[in-house]
């Protein structure tokens, strides 16, 4: 999946919610049904460096996150392993 300018797939990224080690949190707005959601792009030297064991323990997470409900776990949609975003510059 390859995306171009603001959006990553099905999402128009907008403002960065946060950035860490991993990479940045920026808020999507899906294109089809216009919910928002937190999408987190990891940096490209973090994913050549760890993406296998980052996959492993986001598969992980995924499915006890999913599995509970309470207002402080935040459930998770989709996550896609071979995206690739091109950023405009400034963002």
């Amino acid at each position: 999946m390859v995306s171009t300018n603001n959006t990553l797939g099905d999402y128009i990224l907008g403002k960065t919610l946060g950035e860490g080690g991993q990479g940045k949190v920026k808020l999507g707005t899906h294109v089809d049904s216009g919910e928002v959601f937190a999408v987190k792009i990891l940096t490209k030297d973090y994913q050549n460096e760890k993406l296998m064991s980052f996959i492993k323990a986001l598969k992980t997470e995924a499915v006890a996150m999913n599995a509970l409900a309470h207002d402080n776990i935040v459930p998770m949609y989709e996550y896609h392993e071979h995206a690739v975003w091109t950023k405009k510059s400034g963002n």
